[in-house]
């Protein structure tokens, strides 16, 4: 089964099903990026597997939701960024900021895929994502032809998920063989976001030389 969900323009995040993959963009007559997407059949752990997770599992789906909802905002704000940045060294920078955005946009299926087996739903409503995210906006500089502030801001957005899911990861690892997979999954997320960082940082100190 398909569905189209109309995602977001240079100002509107707008979320419709938000478990599939990406399968194609096309933009239609308002200037709305439209996404297809074809569901992955993520499953919902049975009653038996809800029971051996032996955690506070409406506090933990709060916890992946917040996360869900930062990697949103990060996929967001980086895609546009990839758009609109200027400059001499324009695409060594949007092709890093577009890279690393996929890769967000990979870490918020796998977030909802896990909400959804804990028996949860993945928060699709954008007044109420915004305000549960923990980095909750990138601040860009009003020149698009300042890479070096671009960079500063991605990096420092890099740094907050990084603080988020350290926490996340250190709260989950008190229970670590009551709920294996979503450790794994944290810690996998976690890995990435330090790569982010680092990659951005080794933009700024090209830049600097």
């Amino acid at each position: 089964m398909k569905l189209l969900g109309c995602f977001f323009n240079a100002e509107v995040i707008a979320f419709g099903v938000l478990t599939g993959d990406v399968d194609r963009r096309v933009m239609d007559s308002k200037g709305f990026y439209l996404y297809q997407l074809e569901l992955r059949g993520v499953l919902v752990m049975g009653k038996k597997g809800r029971e051996i997770v032996k955690v506070d599992i409406k506090e933990l789906l709060k916890d992946l939701n917040s996360a869900y909802a930062d990697e949103w905002i990060a996929y967001f704000h980086y895609t546009w960024a990839a758009d609109f940045v200027e400059g001499p060294d324009y695409p060594t920078v949007a092709g890093e900021l577009d890279r690393i955005a996929k890769e967000e946009f990979e870490h918020l299926s796998e977030l909802a895929d896990r909400i959804l087996e804990l028996g949860g739903e993945p928060e699709r409503d954008l007044e109420d994502l915004l305000k549960i995210a923990n980095c909750k906006k990138v601040v860009f500089p009003k020149d698009e032809r300042d890479l070096e502030g671009v960079l500063n801001a991605v990096a420092d957005a890099e740094g907050c998920a990084i603080a988020v899911y350290n926490r996340l990861l250190l709260k989950v690892a008190a229970c670590y063989e009551k709920d294996v997979r979503t450790f794994h999954l944290i810690q996998h997320i976690l890995s990435e976001e330090i790569e982010h960082e680092e990659a951005f940082e080794n933009l700024l100190e090209k830049k600097r030389k």
